[in-house]
């Protein structure tokens, strides 16, 4: 998604509890996120200091956590590349206390956050569950700040790397970025995860170990292969060869793409409005080959075809798919649709998507997680759900 438009979208956001579209950061102050997060220090005591077992709450509103934020540089050298590689990774925590200090993701300020708040201390005792998620196209790390605020308000830490090269403000035609960026995304999801792991504040209370993602649109494709999805030698050759990126593939990108770029913490993923197609980059077979339990999510004006394909051609990988009725493509982002209010579609998605973490990274087997995700429950009767594989 590119500035303008994030501008439009924003214009549309009437309800919206984010929204601030500009060159580096927002001044308007939007509507004040109603929910846990919203009466964030209404009372005395830390907010959810009182929740023994994060399976308790219950997954389709916001639970009681605050939502604490903080983002630092990282630098690693990819295969294929001489020169370091600079990312900026976001991280958001349940936090003990609010501040005065809300931060901007890009151009949204999140008026419900607190940036370097103090953690609480986490309820489960191998730490915070944690879930990696991986922006879209042209867009940046906090671009689905309804999902971080479901999932932290719930006891998770959620992490997400701004993917360098493929920002808001970078060219965002596929003939203008290098192909580099096919192999470098699922890179810097591990390497963020590595980063949490290595972090002081959080690393010792984080679960890195099992890890749920997540991903829209161009980070749809970035959470396949992060699962476990293997890139077809044919079929990269032939985007190397196609002319269609900024410049052709060096025999070392090359011999990066045919590397290790799935990452064995994934235990679950998420990929949202996108990444589902099986020839530009999978070949017949490459998607098929991801390890985890798997939960595709479309919109049904933003073209669930491929979604529909991969759900028949996958043979082997455990796959739930929901199509949402008048879903667009930001319905997994920014909102904004002309066909669904976001209130329904943010609750529609981080229902689906917290549901699905608490079953495979929590091991969640309770009778109402269970009938969210085989779909004896409905969630919303706008959904429709398919399983293949279970």
């Amino acid at each position: 998604m590119n500035f303008l438009r994030c501008v439009k979208i924003v214009l549309a956001l009437s309800g919206a509890s984010l929204a601030a579209c500009g060159g580096g950061g927002g001044d308007g102050d939007p509507p004040a996120q109603s929910g846990a997060a919203g009466a964030a220090g209404a009372g005395g005591g830390v907010p959810g200091a009182d929740v023994k077992d994060l399976t308790s709450l219950p997954v389709d509103q916001d639970g009681p956590f605050l939502v604490g934020y903080r983002s630092f540089a990282h630098t690693y050298t990819p295969p294929g590349q001489t020169a370091p590689r600079k990312i900026q990774i976001h991280v958001w925590y349940p936090a003990a206390e609010t501040n005065d200090d809300n931060p901007n993701y890009g151009p949204l300020r999140d008026p419900a956050a607190y940036r370097d708040a103090a953690p609480t201390s986490p309820v489960e005792a191998g730490g915070f569950p944690v879930v990696v998620h991986s922006h879209g196209s042209s867009s940046f790390g906090g671009s689905s700040p309804f999902l971080v605020h479901r999932f932290v308000s719930h006891g998770w830490v959620f992490v997400a790397p701004d993917h360098t090269g493929n920002l808001l403000l970078d060219p965002p035609n596929q003939q203008d970025r290098p192909i580099a960026l096919y192999y470098e995304r699922p890179l810097d999801v591990s390497q963020a995860l590595d980063a949490l792991a290595a972090d002081a504040a959080l690393g010792p209370s984080s679960r890195t170990s099992r890890v749920v993602m997540t991903g829209h649109s161009f980070g749809g494709y970035t959470t396949w292969v992060s699962a476990g999805a293997t890139l077809d030698p044919a079929a990269v050759d032939q985007q190397c060869k196609s002319g269609g990126f900024k410049a052709p593939c060096t025999d070392a990108e090359r011999a990066a793409f045919a590397g290790q770029l799935s990452d064995p913490r994934i235990v679950a993923a998420i990929p949202m409005a996108g990444g589902n197609d099986s020839t530009d980059w999978y070949g017949q077979g490459g998607q098929d080959h991801v390890r985890v339990p798997l939960f595709m999510m479309t919109g049904s004006e933003d073209g669930p075809g491929s979604a529909a394909a991969a759900l028949a051609r996958i043979t082997q990988v455990p796959l739930t798919w929901i199509d949402i009725e008048g879903g667009c493509h930001q319905s997994f982002s920014l909102g904004g649709c002309k066909d669904i209010p976001d209130a329904d579609s943010f609750s529609i998605v981080s229902t689906y998507a917290l549901a699905f973490a608490r079953r495979h990274g929590l091991g969640d087997a309770s009778a109402r997680v269970a009938a969210i995700l085989d779909g004896t429950e409905t969630v919303n009767p706008r959904v429709t759900l398919k399983r293949k594989n279970q």
